[in-house]
């Protein structure tokens, strides 16, 4: 395999974890519109981690930053696969690195912090981190 199929893999594989990480932030940010039990129920960790202090970060809700910020991600690596650029490239992997580096962040928080946990936000932060080393793994100078 050569490094050009090696590399569109890699877009494919980054493109998955950032659609999976969008789809939990889209979930996260129609139950901040209207809260549905089955998604967080306020007996559950969900519950409790989006309504912690943390749940905000400059005013606004960290699902409605995380909805924007993966969207924009998805949407340049899928632009990446079809048409590769240095630019997009280089944006791919720094919000790769700050999404991965947050993600730590955010289980930290609810692990230590908040305790508990919210399944969305744990996959979101999983997806994150998975992409920050895969981005690692194929770092090409």
């Amino acid at each position: 395999m050569n490094w050009k199929n090696l590399e569109k893999r890699k877009y494919e594989i980054l493109l998955a974890l950032f659609l999976i990480s969008m789809v939990s932030s889209l979930i996260l940010s129609f139950n901040l519109l209207k809260p549905i039990p089955l998604i967080c129920d306020v007996t559950e960790g969900c519950f409790i981690v989006q309504n912690s202090e943390y749940s905000k970060t400059l005013g606004i809700e960290n699902a409605y930053l995380g909805l924007v910020f993966f969207v924009s991600l998805s949407l340049l690596t899928f632009l990446q696969i079809k048409n590769p650029k240095k630019e997009q490239k280089i944006l791919i992997n720094f919000g790769a690195v700050i999404g991965g580096v947050w993600s730590f962040y955010s289980l930290y928080l609810m692990g230590y912090v908040i305790q508990a946990y919210c399944r969305y936000c744990t996959v979101l932060d999983i997806s994150s981190i998975i992409a920050l080393f895969v981005v690692i793994l194929f770092w090409k100078k």
